[in-house]
This record gives structure tokens, C-alpha cells and sequence, in this order.
């Protein structure tokens, strides 16, 4: 907790942009939602493991970041390709 406390204390896009729910999949109980275009949160609500799973509409292409475990992606044509374990979330930060 005090990782996500720190974060919204730095960025201040996380305390003043509008939420934009960008994914939501009913079936495989994902939801997305960006805070700008610099920040966006990933909501796996389900007990299955998906692999290959591609969320379309990504706010910008780019070098992303987990800002919890650090781990990197790269988005391309504003698609989003990665494997949402159970009961997961990810704060994705776009790096500059």
C-alpha cells in the first residue's frame, strides 16, 4: 500500500485526471481504466489464468512499466498483449 500512497503522491495525474475505463470484458472479468495518458490500471477479477490476452485502444504507444514489479512492455498500435494471472492488477506507467 505504501508503494500505490507514494505514487499517487508523485504524479499528479493520478489525483487529477478524469478515470477513462478503456477495457471491460464481462467473460474473462477484465477492466481497464487510464488516469491520462500516462497511467493506466489493469483489474483481473477471476480464477483463470489467460494467456495472449490483448487489450485494444491502449492510451499511447510506447515503453510501459508495472510500477509494482518493475516488469516492461512495449505497445505497439495502441494494443497491449500479456498474460493476466488470477486475481492480478498492474499500474502501468508510460515511460518518457
Amino acid at each position: 500500500h505504501k508503494a500505490l500512497i507514494a505514487l499517487r503522491l508523485q504524479r499528479q495525474e493520478s489525483r487529477e485526471n478524469q478515470v477513462e475505463f478503456i477495457h471491460n470484458d464481462e467473460k474473462q472479468r477484465v477492466v481497464v481504466y487510464s488516469r491520462g495518458n500516462h497511467i493506466v490500471i489493469i483489474a483481473h477479477f477471476s480464477p483463470d489464468e489467460t494467456a495472449d490476452y490483448e487489450i485494444a485502444n491502449f492510451p499511447s504507444d510506447g515503453k510501459w512499466v508495472d510500477y509494482l514489479t518493475k516488469e516492461e512492455y512495449q505497445v505497439e498500435n495502441k494494443k497491449f498483449k500479456t498474460t493476466v494471472k488470477p486475481f492480478d492488477a498492474r499500474v502501468l506507467l508510460l515511460q518518457q
